[in-house]
């Protein structure tokens, strides 16, 4: 009976520490969420950034995050996934502003405009550029 009653202590405490950590890693990722280069979507700019892509670790809208998954990158919501130590260090590391610089360095927006969030086709073809 005392070693069921000290395993179920030792489960509880693990759950406790554990749950702390995932409240942590939250208080980090909505921090990263906040940062200015971070308040809009990666790719068309609307506001709403509920998704982080975790191949390129920006965040993204409702709509970009499904074109994502389209293209098999690994897409997490914010507020209801958990995340690893190694994604959330990444995610605080890069975000739009690194994603922007990588990807987006030889944009000229003169010849290709950022399509509208409202229109899922023009998204889709933008992202295969």
């Amino acid at each position: 009976a005392v070693d069921r009653i000290h395993l179920r202590n030792l489960r509880s405490d693990s759950m406790a520490a554990s749950k702390k950590v995932e409240e942590k890693y939250q208080r980090i990722l909505k921090e990263c969420q906040k940062r200015p280069e971070n308040r809009t979507c990666f790719d068309c700019h609307s506001r709403g950034n509920q998704y982080v892509v975790l191949n390129l670790n920006v965040f993204v809208c409702t709509t970009c995050s499904g074109i994502h998954r389209e293209h098999n990158h690994r897409v997490k919501s914010v507020g209801m996934s958990t995340f690893t130590t190694d994604e959330i260090k990444a995610i605080d590391k890069a975000g739009n502003a690194v994603g922007n610089a990588m990807w987006m360095g030889r944009y000229q927006q003169s010849e290709n405009m950022i399509p509208p969030e409202s229109d899922a086709d023009k998204i889709r073809a933008f992202m295969k550029m």
